[in-house]
């Protein structure tokens, strides 16, 4: 299901016009600046967005056999609820 046809299903189910549901699921899944604050936002029955630490580490280029130090970077994590999972 592309988010177009999330859009079209939230207005037949709600009975209101187009611009509504896509504005209510753009303000729904814009969560990124919460995250990149460094809180946890869990939508029950979707799933939780949070924020994740990769720490430095040293990395190779196989190819001209170099060794490159990588930084320490922050990277968002989504985890699907349980409900949401196929079996």
């Amino acid at each position: 299901m592309t988010k177009a046809d999330l859009i079209e299903k939230m207005a037949a189910a709600s009975g209101c016009t187009r611009p509504a549901p896509a504005r209510h699921l753009r303000e729904l899944l814009s969560n990124h600046q919460a995250v990149k604050k460094g809180d946890k936002v869990a939508l029950v029955g979707f799933g939780t967005f949070s924020l994740s630490k990769r720490k430095a580490r040293t990395g190779r280029n196989l190819r001209q056999e170099q060794l490159s130090k990588l930084r320490q970077r922050n990277f968002r994590n989504f985890q699907r609820a349980r409900l949401s999972r196929m079996p």
